[in-house]
């Protein structure tokens, strides 16, 4: 693969996180948050340029994911954010509506209104539909769509994944929620998404469980989930009609060795024919950092089996530092940019330096 890394600066001066791009009516679509503390972000922007080597304009909000109130005085937020070109001119926003306390405070999960997986599309027009919340048979508490990649399965159709509340357990000392994965169905009418089929849960026991997945289907029909966990692992599964998952199993190398990975998220990204995935993991030089969280790497995968390919891993986004601080990454979107090209974007955030990078990388097949 060839390659270009570029740092992406906007005219104001908001630390952006999320970034995420998606091709949108023969343009270029970007979409990010401001980074107000840990897990804690402003109301979605967006911006339409031509391409990443060009200046794009300074970013507008998202209208429809606005910042409101609740009757009992929490403020309603959409995170994790990214978006996808649904074709036909038409774009399409996911992410997660959840609440804070005014002061940027969490719920405690026993009280804690239910969250809710969103979604709003951009039209040829340049208009954002009313925010739509996605259902799966019915139910809509307690779904997610955080950093997800999501794929076609026909005409008009599309496969989401989401993670799905089952529970609590304790974490870092805390009552959390524990999670399960699940995919369904949609129909794009042109206006929202109707659902039409769920699938199977797949759950992991260690942690919060299974979260953040990510789906891509492949030349031979098959459709495959990368699932961050948090038992030292990130997992794989595969299922010939993007809903019935069979078991997880994690990445390993073709040696059988598993990539040691600290729950971070792994991304799909295609060149071609062929399958990588972008993920982060332990390496020679990055044991001091939370979660091993930079460099991004990306290698040719054998989904099918759940193994990478060593001999083929790059550094996709090197780390990043500022006087010796190193910035922590992770938060990333693949966007593919025709067969032979793809869009990699993070933001890597310098949290003693109260400073941001946004890099984006422009992969090409060789």
């Amino acid at each position: 693969m060839k390659i270009e890394l570029r740092e992406m600066s906007f005219p104001n001066e908001t630390h952006w996180f999320h970034p995420s791009f998606c091709s949108w009516n023969g343009k270029l679509l970007f979409a990010a948050q401001e980074y107000l503390g840990s897990d804690y972000y402003g109301a979605p922007f967006y911006a339409v340029g031509k391409s990443p080597e060009e200046p794009f304009p300074a970013p507008d909000p998202i209208p429809s994911f606005a910042v409101s109130e609740t009757p009992d005085g929490l403020l309603r937020r959409v995170f994790d954010v990214r978006i996808f070109d649904l074709g036909n001119g038409v774009a399409a926003a996911f992410g997660c509506a959840g609440v804070r306390t005014k002061d940027g405070q969490m719920v405690p999960v026993a009280v804690r209104p239910p969250g809710k997986a969103v979604c709003t599309f951009l039209y040829p027009d340049g208009s954002w539909s009313p925010m739509h919340i996605l259902d799966i048979a019915g139910e809509t508490d307690w779904l997610r769509t955080a950093c997800t990649q999501i794929c076609p399965c026909g005409k008009d159709e599309w496969i989401v994944p989401f993670y799905a509340v089952k529970g609590t357990c304790m974490f870092a000392g805390e009552v959390s929620q524990h999670f399960y994965v699940i995919t369904a169905k949609y129909r794009f009418d042109g206006k929202k998404l109707v659902f039409a089929e769920k699938g199977n849960e797949l759950e992991i026991e260690a942690g919060r469980g299974f979260v953040e997945p990510s789906i891509i289907a492949a030349d031979n029909g098959a459709f495959y989930l990368t699932l961050r966990a948090e038992d030292g692992r990130g997992y794989t599964a595969a299922s010939q009609d993007g809903l019935h998952w069979g078991p997880p199993v994690p990445w390993h190398w073709e040696d059988g060795n598993c990539l040691e990975m600290s729950s971070t998220q792994q991304h799909w990204m295609r060149l071609g024919k062929k399958i990588f995935l972008v993920y982060t993991r332990k390496a020679e030089d990055n044991g001091h950092l939370m979660r091993f969280r930079a460099p991004l790497f990306a290698a040719e995968a054998d989904p099918a089996r759940g193994v990478l390919k060593r001999d083929t891993e790059r550094v996709v986004i090197p780390r990043q530092q500022i006087e010796g601080e190193d910035g922590l990454m992770g938060n990333f979107h693949v966007a593919p940019l025709g067969n032979d090209r793809a869009l990699v974007s993070d933001a890597a955030m310098f949290y003693k330096h109260q400073a941001d990078r946004l890099m984006v990388a422009d992969v090409r097949a060789d």
